[in-house]
């Protein structure tokens, strides 16, 4: 069986997966992605979405470290971006038993040092476009362990009131008004809150509710 913590590195990853069936493309030695295992048993399966806003925002928190200049978002549920270019995506496989997470399996792609991308990612960035500086790719996981730490420590001890305010804070067009596409339709709204299961919750101009998953909305740029 394997350990909590455990941390599996791929240096060329040939099949990466992403939110929505979508592929993650990777340049061999470029980019940091790994994976690591969770046995957040604590965690009732109904409050899986806080391991997401936990380990998005411990991405924030690091690239915040790293970037202070730059504005750092969390585009719902938790792609990393900056300013309006995506840097890193996580993906969470949760193995539910009764009504508890037994374990986790977080993946986590963050761009480093790739500086050219094939033209149907819509907007990628990396670190190294961004500062021109080539990284040691093992050097920023080794400094990125105690920001995952910190934010699973704190998703351990059930901070869940804490972890949605500053995910809430980092949310990418929260309360901006703008174009969504629902079920076909374009629709203008705002972000006003995320509900328990991680769905996200619009206010229209006319002021009407609407909650969706991840298949049923469509952001606008």
């Amino acid at each position: 069986e394997t350990a909590e913590g455990t941390i599996i590195r791929a240096v060329n990853q040939t099949n990466g997966k992403g939110q929505k069936g979508n592929i993650w493309i990777s340049e061999i030695e470029k980019n940091l992605t790994f994976s690591i295992i969770l046995k957040p048993n604590k965690i009732l399966a109904v409050k899986q979405f806080y391991m997401n806003m936990a380990i998005s925002l411990s991405l924030v928190d690091y690239l915040k470290y790293l970037l202070p200049q730059n504005g750092i978002y969390i585009k719902w549920p938790n792609d990393i971006y900056i300013e309006k270019n995506k840097i890193a995506g996580i993906l969470i496989e949760n193995q539910v038993i009764a009504d508890k997470i037994e374990n986790s399996v977080i993946g986590i792609g963050l761009n480093v040092n790739q500086s050219v991308f094939s033209s149907d990612i819509p907007n990628p960035t990396s670190l190294n476009i961004i500062t021109s500086i080539n990284y040691n790719v093992s050097e920023i996981l080794i400094n990125y362990l105690p920001f995952i730490e910190k934010r699973i420590q704190q998703l351990y001890k059930l901070d869940f009131e804490k972890i949605k305010i500053d995910y809430l804070n980092r949310l990418l067009y929260f309360n901006d008004l703008r174009k969504y596409k629902i079920n076909n339709e374009t629709i203008t709204a705002k972000i006003i809150d995320i509900n328990i299961y991680g769905k996200l919750i619009l206010l229209t101009e006319n002021q009407i509710i609407i909650e969706c998953d991840l298949k049923e909305v469509g952001f606008i740029h």
